[in-house]
């Protein structure tokens, strides 16, 4: 178990193999946390995203990272990303080659899946989408 901070100061433990996603928090979280965790349940915590995906790796090997353009990263378990993913017309007109499934969202990216998965690039814009019988739709 990875014993971190809730933003109350009280302690959170989360089972690091059991991480979906995490994520630096956005508008609408709790201003005093740093970081969002999807897991067994979801956790705010004070350390912050890097702090926490060094935690989890060593416990989920298979924890990977998705950086985007405007210099955040999300990171996500590789065992349970599912991809590529089709992408809809209005997307590939616009320039996206391919998409992926985390947890139950997909972001596209404007390059091929597999060069998706080595260079681990996705850009804000991109995401997020969710996905809805097999293609990935704006949200």
């Amino acid at each position: 178990m990875i014993k971190l901070s809730a933003p109350d100061g009280s302690e959170v433990s989360i089972d690091g193999k059991l991480v979906q996603r995490i994520r630096q928090i956005v508008s609408g979280e709790d201003p005093d946390a740093k970081t969002r965790i999807d897991w067994a349940i979801m956790s705010l915590v004070k350390e912050s995203p890097d702090e926490v995906a060094r935690l989890v790796k060593k416990e989920l090997p298979s924890l990977a990272v998705l950086a985007a353009l405007e210099g955040w990263k999300v990171w996500f378990n590789a065992k349970q990303a599912v991809g590529p993913l089709p992408i809809t017309p209005s997307q590939k007109q616009s320039g996206f080659k391919s998409s992926i499934k985390i947890m139950n969202y997909c972001g596209t990216t404007r390059t091929s899946g597999s060069a998706t998965k080595r260079s681990g690039r996705w850009g804000r814009a991109d995401m997020p989408t969710t996905c809805s019988k097999g293609r990935a739709t704006s949200v």
